[in-house]
């Protein structure tokens, strides 16, 4: 008899809106984006996660934290996002996704996502998409 293993990727968030820390354990998940207030866009590197849930029996997780500055915005997705492809079989990618995340105008979250979103779609065009597609914006407000 064939057994399968069944293995999910995670991310788990932890926000502190007191102290602006964002607390993240990442069981194989996509790393997250930070924007700057300044616009400056950057990958979270989480280094205390591990593999995806299933692939070990015994896999220990850590925690990494992160400090949200006034006006900085933290970006969680699904790689349905980054995977999408266009009708020439090209993806949008991690680096298109920064970029736009980047010149998006940042007065609102809301506005960031709608941006997003709206760039995967020109991207695709008519192309079905074949992935979940999710993401999440926090931001800390400037004057808070």
């Amino acid at each position: 008899m064939k057994t399968s293993i069944i293995c999910i990727t995670l991310l788990l968030v932890i926000v502190d809106s007191i102290t602006h820390t964002i607390s993240l354990c990442n069981a194989g998940h996509v790393q997250p984006i930070l924007r700057a207030a300044d616009g400056d866009v950057k990958e979270i590197r989480t280094e205390k996660g591990g593999l995806p849930l299933g692939v070990l029996e015994k896999q220990e997780y850590g925690i990494d934290e992160i400090q949200l500055q006034p006006g900085d915005a933290l970006l969680l997705y699904t790689d349905g996002i980054s995977d999408a492809t266009n009708a020439a079989n090209e993806q949008y990618e991690i680096e298109r996704l920064t970029h736009t995340l980047s010149v998006a105008p940042s007065h609102d979250v809301a506005g960031l996502g709608v941006a997003i979103l709206q760039d995967v779609e020109v991207f695709t065009g008519t192309r079905q998409q074949f992935d979940d597609s999710c993401l999440v914006l926090i931001r800390r407000d400037s004057d808070v």
